[in-house]
């Protein structure tokens, strides 16, 4: 899963053609494995590291970790909270 960092946000998430899907993650912990076959090629998938890039992380809102956040066209259309398996997720966006 691609990791999103200050210099990739942009290209990867507001500049994407369609729905992105950041799952935000403390470090050491690591998104839902698995979620990227269940998405792709509708949604991308990206990952958040919020204690590394806490700045990102506060300017996306993120109130809690873990959680996940749909974007289109780099606006926010959706919040997930809490731990989600992959089949959830995929289910929540209506991709099952």
């Amino acid at each position: 899963m691609l990791e999103l960092t200050p210099r990739n946000y942009h290209r990867e998430v507001e500049l994407s053609g369609g729905q992105v899907l950041i799952c935000i993650h403390d470090t050491g912990k690591q998104p839902p494995q698995g979620l990227e076959q269940l998405c792709e090629p509708r949604v991308k998938c990206c990952a958040l590291d919020a204690r590394r890039y806490e700045e990102m992380a506060k300017s996306l809102r993120v109130l809690g970790l873990p959680s996940a956040i749909v974007l289109e066209k780099g606006k926010i259309v959706q919040r997930i909270h809490g731990e989600r398996s992959p089949q959830e997720l995929a289910r929540i966006l209506d991709l099952d």
